[in-house]
């Protein structure tokens, strides 16, 4: 019998119907994010296991279908990959080193594939988010010490065409742990790095001409960014 799953998991017609059945899942998963963004919406500042429930699943069973598909698909890269490895390990004194590198290149890819998978559900079952509205003077309690807002500060664009519109906005924050004290400028789709956190500065909603706008300041502690990162960054050397 599980000679039987093993071989049922390594398929790759089975690799083939996973992508075509996610790809599906993926069409229509947007449509429902579009029709019901405020239940879809809270996923990027909510564990899954603490968004899920009976009042979501109506519009939100697709996200917990999607993660059982990668769940399988994460399974049958994992057979799928052992089996070659062995395969060329049983092989490698009949080719040249040089070969047999080149060879190993794919199962490789398969591994770090496999890392950049488990780090999307790290992040997506253990992330920790914080998201405030920026006020200068505002301070952010973290257990390593405390984010304060000092001051913000939005440009608008002077072209005739987008005339009162914000162009960027940026907040100065003041990053304190027991051990020091950092001054620090984070801005709108350019994040800062403090310890363990990602901080990032979001607008609320849409801001109407000539009006200052919201901000929010999101505070996150990802652990799965880092396998994301280094897992993407050697399959793409692989690549190349």
């Amino acid at each position: 019998m599980f000679r039987s799953i093993w071989r049922f998991l390594g398929s790759i017609n089975l690799t083939i119907w996973l992508l075509v059945i996610i790809a599906f899942n993926f069409a229509v998963g947007s449509l429902y994010a579009r029709l019901y963004p405020k239940i879809i919406g809270p996923l990027d500042y909510t564990r899954f296991q603490e968004w899920i429930s009976a009042e979501t699943l109506y519009a939100g069973w697709w996200v917990l279908l999607l993660f059982s598909l990668l769940f399988i698909l994460g399974a049958n890269t994992v057979v799928c990959t052992a089996d070659r490895l062995s395969f060329l390990i049983r092989q490698c004194r009949k080719n040249p080193s040089w070969a047999f590198s080149l060879a190993m290149s794919p199962s490789f890819m398969h591994i770090f594939f496999i890392v950049i998978m488990a780090g999307h559900g790290l992040t997506q079952f253990a992330f920790e988010v914080t998201k405030v509205p920026v006020q200068p003077g505002a301070s952010i309690g973290l257990p390593i010490g405390n984010v304060t807002v000092e001051s913000q500060f939005c440009t608008n664009w002077k072209e005739p065409r987008f005339d009162g519109l914000v162009k960027q906005c940026s907040a100065t924050l003041e990053l304190r742990t027991s051990r020091q004290s950092i001054m620090h400028e984070v801005s709108i789709m350019h994040p800062i790095f403090w310890e363990d956190y990602m901080i990032h500065l979001s607008l609320s909603g849409k801001s109407k001409a000539g009006a200052p706008p919201r901000l929010n300041l999101l505070i996150k502690k990802d652990p799965g960014l880092q396998p994301i990162l280094w897992g993407g960054a050697f399959f793409c050397m692989l690549i190349i």
